[in-house]
């Protein structure tokens, strides 16, 4: 693969569940949709390539409308950004989270009308769809939230329950998937709207937009964090096996990786991304020392370049803004939501809460940041000032900090970037 293309249209991770995509080789006049899903097994090479060419069909009917657009064609370009949507909806329903995505949805829709003790019975099904995704998605924290849900509902909490439903959902996030997908969707509509409207010039901008900044993703992804993040999570679990040899090349691998990605890191986060190097390049030496300390040093690596490669595709998602106001209000979004991870890890993983409070500290920064751009929405400005109001709940002198609040505001953070 080359990972220099612009844009990369490799679609989809390899944690895809195995599937058929006879539409592969439809017409695109007759787009449909006929997918089985298999759990438990790796995508294949064929489903791979399938997708692959889906996902370069999608990206030529956007060329195809900019096309259109530019000879004033307005009817070819709407039908090319149809044909464009139906495509990103297919894919959307290829991926193994979206049975439960959709069971979650049910049970928040019941909240609003039936009592929390009518609801219970609709979590039983997001269990089973949680047992079925195991491997590919972060099942094991879904099922927490989903517990505490649970206990809400009993508790006849239907506000608390809601918030954890909530947690679930974004538990199940794929970061090399469903950012950039929802972004080419924002793209599309985005575009749509303002044929509607006649402004054949927006319309051009926003799917010129989606050719430039939209990376689609498949087993590599054209940013370093995210690799480094894999190896790092291949080598916890070698290390813990007694693979030590697996576990040390993981560690080189992630070493090359973090390298890569140190050389092309923006300002605000190299500093961050060289810590990281010199971490990766520690740990490697003491694998095959002996002792827990490697395990643990393997632990807080991966979290914290988790957290980087977090960033990294909330920036890769919201590329778009560069076209429209609003820029400086997502780019502090994401930069709290860095921070507010990086308090968690610091706080829970690395046992170091002085650092977590500093932590801390950079969130507070980002927000009224965040709450002081122009023209921000009333909606948006209320949202932050709640959490706001969260963190200094958090920070209270002599109170410790609790993992559940921390991971309760990244999730809030997260979802206010979502919205905008």
């Amino acid at each position: 693969m080359n990972a220099s293309l612009k844009p990369v249209v490799l679609l989809l991770t390899a944690a895809l569940s195995s599937s058929q995509f006879a539409w592969a080789a439809a017409p695109d006049s007759r787009i449909s949709e006929d997918i089985t899903v298999t759990p438990g097994r790796a995508i294949s090479r064929a489903d791979e390539a399938a997708i692959s060419r889906v996902a370069l069909r999608t990206m030529n009917r956007i060329a195809d409308a900019r096309a259109a657009i530019a000879r004033k064609d307005e009817a070819a370009a709407r039908e090319q950004l149809r044909q464009a949507d139906t495509l990103l909806d297919i894919i959307e329903a290829a991926l193994p989270t979206t049975r439960v995505r959709d069971q979650i949805r049910l049970a928040q829709s019941k909240l609003q009308y039936d009592q929390t003790s009518e609801v219970r019975p609709d979590l039983v099904p997001i269990y089973s769809a949680l047992d079925e995704i195991e491997d590919f998605a972060n099942a094991p924290v879904a099922r927490a939230h989903l517990d505490h849900a649970q206990a809400k509902l009993k508790a006849g909490d239907a506000a608390g329950a809601k918030t954890e439903l909530e947690a679930v959902d974004a538990a199940l996030l794929y970061q090399e998937v469903d950012l950039p997908l929802a972004a080419t969707r924002r793209f599309v509509h985005a575009a749509q709207a303002e044929l509607a409207r006649g402004n054949l010039k927006l319309a051009g901008d926003h799917l010129r937009a989606a050719q430039d900044n939209v990376v689609y993703y498949t087993a590599f992804v054209d940013e370093p964090l995210v690799p480094a993040k894999a190896n790092l999570a291949r080598a916890q679990a070698n290390l813990k096996a007694g693979r030590v040899d697996a576990a040390r090349a993981d560690v080189q691998r992630a070493v090359a990786q973090l390298d890569r990605a140190a050389a092309r890191a923006d300002a605000n986060v190299k500093a961050d991304v060289q810590a990281l190097q010199k971490d990766a390049q520690a740990l490697e030496r003491k694998i095959g020392q002996g002792g827990d300390k490697a395990e643990s040093d393997a632990a807080l690596l991966w979290n914290r370049t988790r957290a980087l490669a977090e960033r990294a595709m909330d920036y890769t998602a919201t590329g778009w803004s560069r076209l429209r106001a609003g820029s400086e209000l997502k780019k502090s979004l994401i930069e709290a939501k860095l921070h507010a991870r990086y308090a968690d890890i610091d706080a829970f993983v690395g046992s170091d809460p002085a650092r977590a409070q500093t932590d801390l500290g950079e969130v507070a920064r980002y927000l009224e940041q965040a709450r002081g751009v122009k023209e921000i929405a009333p909606d948006t400005a209320q949202r932050i000032g709640d959490l706001q109001q969260s963190l200094a709940a958090m920070r209270q002198p002599g109170k410790p900090l609790d993992h559940a609040d921390l991971d309760a505001l990244t999730l809030r953070i997260g979802q206010t970037l979502r919205s905008l």
